[in-house]
């Protein structure tokens, strides 16, 4: 590098990380059992593979996939060691760990650099995926200096772009030191992505695996992602390519094999992303598949932070098709999130305000049906407190309401006739203790009291729209009642405008931005006896 060029300023290029644990979920049970290191080891949920080492990828010749049946593994493998990975929270504290060291290690970053705090957003994708925007912090590296002139890693592609050159110099070095730390700290190794976008970061970092890192550089993108099938690029998914495949049929087109094809039917321009828009009946997405065929993609890392946005614990199984054994089912579930929440208040001291209750019946396919409503005061009471029989407690009345939404909501009874598949229970709408409207009222309530039809109106219909804000409509049996100002309801949940002082239009009008909003699950082949099947605003106004 000559000494004569001018070094350009970092900030003018972004500067984006894509982490990936190596083999996330058998690394994590490894670790706790060193004698199986250099041992063929896969992880069993149900009767699947959910993913294995490297050691039984190799030895099995490429038959062991994710969601390989682990009969077919064994066929493979003889010598295959079988983890049941179905309790999931080692890995979630496995997850934690790793955040805690990247947020840790680049708050030292930051504060080596003498100029003050700024944030550095990091965005989780699932238990073992990490998107960093390192941007700001290789701006100061590079302004401070001190920088060797070299890349670490593989280097991918080309670039003319001096300052993404130097941008990029920078975080590779910034990257390796930061997966050398995670290893360190955390006995787990992992690949880095090092490029200007998430999409060339997430491609590159799957390109030299295990425990590696690669540079893409960004001049030979749009030809690179021209000859790759689009399901490979992030955001091109199952449902995107059957529409697309669909419309390619009508139009005595053929299969699509690479996001060429894609471009080259329906243009780079305006018209192309009208075109497109008319297939996926979505403008954003259009514009988005786009610009990801194109190799562009402009998306920030969006800060995740640590804690969840909703908590869920999920069941599929075979068939359920007693009262008996959904109750058994349902406790289950209960006592996985209650054991959840109670971490989750040690923690981070925040409630749920929202229960959430999924079902799916046979003859559903793929699809689940979520029912939500307002989280029980009793339940987020004992989720928070310290008392000995607290979480008992809390698994009675949490399995006593999930327990309610399936027999209400989905016809689940003792004289009825069902067939379930699926069952999960989740918590959402987290607020802080201290935020909390009633935390100073004195007034206990039950999962009994709340469920009881209240004196002199009707319960709350309680549903939960695609942009997932807590949507309520309640009813009064007098219309003329003008709202209080400090009515829940002043402004419209769902547009945020201002409501009409008189309760009639209020409700009217909220209603019709919840008619408006909901989303209507797949029509499901149900026995007769399971006919009285509400979605929760109809059942509610029955009552």
């Amino acid at each position: 590098m000559s000494a004569a060029r001018k070094r350009p300023r970092a900030s003018q290029s972004r500067a984006i990380l894509a982490l990936d644990l190596d083999c996330f979920y058998a690394q994590v049970a490894i670790r706790s059992r060193p004698h199986l290191a250099n041992r063929p080891v896969v992880i069993l949920q149900k009767h699947l593979c959910v993913t294995s080492n490297y050691v039984a990828r190799r030895l099995a010749h490429g038959a062991v996939q994710k969601m390989t049946p682990v009969s077919t593994a064994l066929k493979a493998c003889p010598d295959i060691v079988c983890i049941d990975g179905s309790d999931l929270t080692p890995f979630r504290e496995a997850n934690a760990e790793v955040l805690a060291v990247i947020r840790a290690w680049l708050h030292a970053k930051v504060t080596e650099l003498g100029v003050g705090s700024f944030p550095i957003p990091c965005q989780k994708l699932g238990f073992d995926e990490v998107f960093i925007d390192v941007s700001r912090l290789v701006a100061e590296q590079v302004t401070a200096g001190g920088r060797p002139w070299e890349f670490q890693g593989h280097i991918f592609g080309r670039t003319d772009d001096d300052a993404s050159r130097r941008a990029l110099m920078v975080a590779s070095q910034l990257a390796s030191e930061l997966r050398k730390e995670i290893t360190l700290r955390t006995k787990l190794t992992l690949c880095a992505g090092i490029s200007e976008s998430k999409l060339l970061a997430k491609l590159a970092v799957n390109m030299n695996k295990p425990n590696d890192q690669t540079i893409f550089l960004s001049g030979d993108a749009a030809q690179y992602i021209a000859g790759r099938h689009p399901r490979s690029l992030p955001g091109f998914g199952y449902a995107v390519e059957g529409k697309i495949s669909a419309w390619a049929k009508r139009n005595g087109k053929e299969d699509i094999k690479t996001a060429a094809d894609v471009v080259q039917w329906f243009g780079d321009g305006k018209k192309g992303f009208a075109s497109l828009a008319k297939v996926l009946d979505n403008d954003d997405q259009a514009r988005k598949i786009l610009e990801l065929c194109q190799g562009t993609d402009t998306s920030p890392v969006i800060e995740s932070g640590d804690a969840p946005k909703s908590l869920t614990s999920m069941d599929s199984f075979r068939s359920c098709t007693k009262i008996e054994d959904a109750e058994r089912r349902v406790t289950i579930r209960a006592k996985d999130m209650v054991t959840r929440l109670r971490r989750d208040w040690e923690l981070y001291g925040r409630r749920p305000k929202t229960l959430t209750v999924g079902f799916r019946f046979r003859g559903d396919g793929y699809h689940a049906t979520m029912r939500a409503i307002p989280m029980p005061q009793e339940i987020v009471s004992l989720c928070s407190s310290k008392g000995a029989d607290a979480a008992d407690r809390s698994i009675i009345a949490l399995s006593r309401a999930a327990l309610f939404v399936l027999k209400d909501h989905a016809g689940v009874s003792a004289s009825s006739t069902f067939d379930m598949t699926l069952i999960s229970i989740g918590a959402s709408a987290f607020t802080e203790n201290k935020t909390e409207k009633n935390a100073t009222s004195t007034k206990k309530e039950t999962v009994a009291s709340f469920f009881a039809p209240k004196e002199g109106k009707g319960m709350s219909s309680v549903c939960r729209p695609p942009n997932g804000r807590l949507l309520q409509n309640r009813s009064s049996p007098n219309p003329r009642r003008p709202l209080s100002p400090n009515a829940s309801f002043s402004r419209c949940p769902i547009c945020n405008e201002v409501l009409s002082s008189l309760l009639a239009k209020a409700s009217l009008h909220v209603d019709q931005c919840l008619r408006r909003s909901e989303t209507v699950s797949p029509a499901r082949k149900r026995s007769k006896t399971a006919s009285n099947t509400f979605r929760v605003d109809t059942f509610f106004q029955r009552k």
